[in-house]
C-alpha cells in the first residue's frame, strides 16, 4: 500500500502525474463543456481511456494524475458540488489503479506476470478482461452514487456509464498503450513488491490469500443483477441500502490496496502462428468497433431529428432580442421522429407528443418545457385539444403539495410508487 504514496517523493513520478493529468484535462474538458450526458456529473468521455492506460503504464502516478485532473474538471468546468467531485475523485483514482493492480495480480497457472506491452493475443485478451472488470466495479459504484444523490435512477445511468468507461478503454486504449509501451524512451512502472530488492530476490504473494478478482467479481455480479432486476420491474433499493452498498464497495477497494502482487516473469515465449499480431490487433478492433456501432444503433430506438419549424422559431426568438443562439439553444429544435410538435409561443423549447412502440404500443408520452409561463399556456392551447382528439373521456386531476422534502428525494419515492402501480396493472 505504501507505493501509492511513494510516488510523491520522486520527481519522475511527479512529472508523470502532471503529464497524465494535463492530457486528461485537455481531452475531457471540451466534451464536458459540449456533450453532457448528466449535466454537471458526466459526459461523453473519450478521455476515459487515459486512466486505464496511464494506470497500467505508470501505476499510482497515473492514477493520482488522472484522479486529480478529474476533480479539477468537476470543480472548475462543471462547478460540481463537494458531494459529487469528492466521491468522483475516489472512484476515478481506482478506475485507473484497479487495472494496474489486476494486471499484476492475475496470471496463468505456473507463470509470472509480464508488463502490459500487449505484444501477444494472451495480453490483449487479458487487457480486455481487466477493462471489463474495472468498468463493471466503477459503474456499479457510480450508479449507486447517482441514485443516492437523486441525479438519476440506477437502471437509467449504468448503461451509459458502463459503455462510457469500457468502450473508450478498449477501442482507443489498445492503440494508445501499444504506442506507449513500444516507445524506446518509455519506462514502465513496476510494482514495488516485485522489483529487485538488491539481493537478487523478489517478493511473492501467498498462495493462500483471497484472489483479488473474487470480491471484484462479486461487486460486478451484484451490479449486473440489480440492473436486470430493476429493468424487469423490481422496486429500486432504498437510499439507505444503496448507501450501505456504496460503503461496502469502497471498503473492498481500499482492501485491494493492501494486497500483494505476483512476481514478474522475465522470460515468456509467445505462441503466435499464422496471422501477425499487428493484423490480429487491427482486425480485432475493427470488429469491436463494429460491435459498438451496432449496439449504439440498437440502443437508439428513438432517434432525434431536426424540426425545421421549431428551429426557425428559436432563430427568430434570438433575432428579436438581438442575440445569436449557441448550439445548445438549437438542440431544443431536435425532436423525436414521428412526434407531434407543440409550438412554444412564450419561449424557445417546443413540446411534443411521442407515440410508443413495441411493448409501449398505444401509449403516448407528452413532453413540455419546465417554466410555468411556457408550460401552462402550451398545455391549454395545444395539449388539451390533442387529448380531446384521442378520447371523449373527462380528465380529472388533483394537486398535491409537499413540504419538508427535496425534489430529488420526492421523485425517487414517487418512482417506486409508480413502478408498483404499473406492476399491479
Amino acid at each position: 500500500m505504501r507505493e501509492i504514496f511513494v510516488v510523491f517523493k520522486s520527481r519522475k513520478c511527479l512529472l508523470r502525474m502532471l503529464i497524465s493529468g494535463v492530457l486528461f484535462l485537455l481531452l475531457a474538458a471540451p466534451f464536458r463543456a459540449l456533450l453532457n450526458l448528466i449535466p454537471g456529473v458526466t459526459e461523453v468521455r473519450p478521455a476515459n481511456m487515459l486512466p486505464v492506460v496511464f494506470g497500467l503504464a505508470w501505476g499510482p502516478a497515473g492514477a493520482w494524475g488522472t484522479a486529480i485532473a478529474n476533480a479539477c474538471s468537476d470543480i472548475f468546468v462543471s462547478h460540481s458540488p463537494l458531494k459529487v467531485w469528492l466521491p468522483g475523485f475516489f472512484i476515478n483514482f481506482f478506475f485507473s489503479y484497479l487495472p494496474y493492480k489486476l494486471w499484476y495480480s492475475s496470471r496463468r497457472q505456473g507463470a509470472g506476470v509480464r508488463p502490459p506491452s500487449l505484444e501477444s493475443v494472451h495480453h490483449i485478451l487479458k487487457y480486455i478482461y481487466v477493462c471489463l472488470m474495472d468498468s463493471l466495479v466503477v459503474t456499479t459504484f457510480l450508479g449507486l452514487l447517482f441514485e443516492v444523490l437523486g441525479f438519476q435512477a440506477y437502471s437509467d445511468s449504468v448503461g451509459l456509464l458502463f459503455f462510457n468507461n469500457f468502450d473508450f478503454a478498449i477501442v482507443l486504449g489498445v492503440p494508445f498503450i501499444l504506442v506507449l509501451t513500444n516507445s524506446r524512451s518509455m519506462e514502465l512502472w513496476l510494482p514495488l513488491e516485485t522489483q529487485d530488492t538488491g539481493s537478487g530476490k523478489t517478493a511473492s504473494g501467498s498462495s493462500s490469500r483471497i484472489p483479488l478478482e473474487l470480491p471484484l467479481a462479486v461487486i460486478s455480479a451484484v451490479g449486473v443483477l440489480y440492473y436486470i432486476a430493476v429493468k424487469a420491474g423490481a422496486a429500486p433499493l432504498s437510499t439507505n441500502i444503496s448507501l450501505v452498498l456504496m460503503v461496502l464497495i469502497g471498503l473492498v477497494l481500499l482492501w485491494c490496496l493492501t494486497q500483494p502482487m505476483t512476481p514478474l516473469e522475465q522470460n515468456e515465449e509467445d505462441s503466435l502462428t499464422g496471422m501477425s499480431i499487428r493484423a490480429k490487433v487491427i482486425l480485432g478492433f475493427l470488429a469491436i468497433s463494429l460491435a459498438f456501432v451496432i449496439l449504439i444503433g440498437a440502443a437508439s430506438w428513438l432517434a432525434l431529428s431536426p424540426h425545421e419549424e421549431s428551429r426557425r422559431a428559436v432563430l427568430e426568438h434570438f433575432h428579436r432580442m438581438g442575440r445569436t443562439p449557441c448550439p445548445n439553444n438549437l438542440k431544443q429544435a431536435m425532436m423525436p421522429e414521428g412526434a407531434e410538435v407543440f409550438p412554444n409561443r412564450n419561449g424557445t423549447a417546443p413540446g411534443c407528443a411521442v407515440y410508443g412502440a413495441g411493448k409501449w404500443e398505444g401509449k403516448v408520452a407528452i413532453l413540455l418545457p419546465g417554466p410555468p409561463r411556457e408550460c401552462e399556456p402550451m398545455f391549454r392551447e395545444a395539449v388539451m385539444p390533442f387529448l380531446r382528439r384521442g378520447s371523449d373521456t373527462r380528465l380529472v386531476s388533483r394537486c398535491l403539495y409537499f413540504f419538508g422534502i427535496g425534489e430529488s428525494a420526492l421523485a425517487q419515492k414517487l418512482d417506486r410508487r409508480a413502478r408498483s402501480i404499473l406492476r399491479r396493472e
